[in-house]
C-alpha cells in the first residue's frame, strides 16, 4: 500500500470525522464562522516558519491567480460554506451529498477541460450517487420541510466548491507544502481581521471543552494535517483517483454521528447513503477515465 494511497485514506477520514466535529461545534454555540476563525488563525500560527520560508517560492511558482484561486476554493470560503450546512441539516444529509456529488463534479470538469471520457462504471455510479442526493431532498420533505432544504442546497455548493478544489491542485500541479504555504495565510489575512471586526472573540463564549476540541480538530488535525495529506494524495495519485476512495465517508460520517451525538438517520436517509456508496463504489477500478 503505498504512502500516497494511505495519505489519502487518512485524509479522507479526517473530513469525514469533520461533519461530526462541525455539528458538535454548531450545537455548542460555535457557527461556521467562529470555527473557521478558530481554523486558520490556530494553523497559521503553527504553520509560520513554513510559511515565512516557502510561500514567496510557491507565489513565484504558481502565480497570483492560481494562489487565490485555490485559496477561495479549498480554504476559508470552503469552510464556511460547508459547516454552515450543519446550521440546518443534520450530519447524514451532508455525508451523503457532499461526497457523493464532488466526484460528479471532477468528472464533469475533467470532461469539459482535459477531454477525459468518463466509462460506463462512472456515469452509472455517479447517476446512483445522484439518485442518492434526490431521496435525502425527498426526505428533508418529510422530517424538515424549511430548514433541512437550506442545509442541503449548502452542501450541494461545498460539494460543487471541494469538487473543484480537487481540479484546480491537479490542473495547475500544486505541491502538498504550496496548498499550507499559501491556502493558510491568504485564508487568515482575508478572514481574520473583518471576522475579528464583527465577531470579536465571541468564540471563546463556548466551553473550554468546545473552543479545544475546536483548535485540537480545526486548526492541527483539519487545518494542517487533512490539508497537507490530501494535496499530498491529489499530487502523487491525481484527484479521479483520490475521489474514488470517497466511499468510505457517507457511511463513516454516519455512523461517527449515530454513536457520538445520537443522531439517527431515517429509513429515507439509509437509503439515500446506501446509493450514494454504491454510486461511488462503482465509480471505482483501475481506470475512472479514459483520455480520448
Amino acid at each position: 500500500m503505498s504512502p500516497a494511497f494511505l495519505a489519502a485514506l487518512a485524509a479522507l477520514t479526517i473530513y469525514a470525522s469533520l461533519f461530526v466535529v462541525g455539528r458538535v461545534g454548531v450545537t455548542a454555540g460555535l457557527d461556521s464562522f467562529d470555527q473557521s476563525g478558530v481554523r486558520f488563525a490556530v494553523s497559521t500560527i503553527l504553520l509560520l516558519p513554513l510559511i515565512l520560508t516557502r510561500s514567496r517560492e510557491a507565489f513565484r511558482r504558481l502565480g497570483i491567480g492560481c494562489a487565490l484561486g485555490i485559496t477561495i476554493l479549498g480554504g476559508s470560503p470552503y469552510s464556511i460554506i460547508f459547516l454552515s450546512g450543519f446550521m440546518f441539516a443534520p450530519v447524514s444529509y451532508g455525508a451523503a451529498i457532499v461526497p457523493g456529488l464532488q466526484p460528479v463534479v471532477v468528472m464533469l470538469l475533467s470532461y469539459v477541460s482535459l477531454k477525459e471520457r468518463p466509462n460506463t462504471g462512472a456515469v452509472v455510479g455517479s447517476g446512483l450517487s445522484l439518485l442518492g442526493v434526490v431521496v435525502m431532498i425527498i426526505d428533508h420533505q418529510q422530517v424538515s420541510p424549511g430548514r433541512a432544504a437550506i442545509g442541503i442546497a449548502i452542501f450541494v455548493a461545498a460539494a460543487f466548491v471541494w469538487g473543484c478544489y480537487a481540479f484546480a491542485v491537479r490542473l495547475w500541479s500544486v505541491k502538498a507544502r504550496d496548498v499550507l504555504a499559501l491556502v493558510l495565510p491568504i485564508s487568515a489575512l482575508l478572514y481574520i481581521p473583518p471576522y475579528l471586526a464583527v465577531a470579536g472573540l465571541r468564540a471563546f463564549n463556548a466551553s473550554a471543552a468546545s473552543l479545544f476540541l475546536q483548535i485540537a480538530f480545526q486548526g492541527v488535525i483539519l487545518g494542517i494535517c487533512a490539508t497537507f495529506l490530501y494535496a499530498y494524495a491529489i499530487e502523487r495519485l491525481g484527484s479521479t483517483r483520490v475521489s474514488a476512495l470517497s466511499p468510505l465517508m457517507p457511511v463513516l460520517a454516519t455512523l461517527m454521528a449515530l454513536f457520538l451525538v445520537r443522531e439517527t438517520p431515517t429509513a429515507l436517509q439509509w437509503w439515500g447513503i446506501s446509493l450514494v456508496t454504491a454510486g461511488l463504489v462503482l465509480r471505482q477500478g483501475k481506470r475512472a477515465l479514459v483520455v480520448g
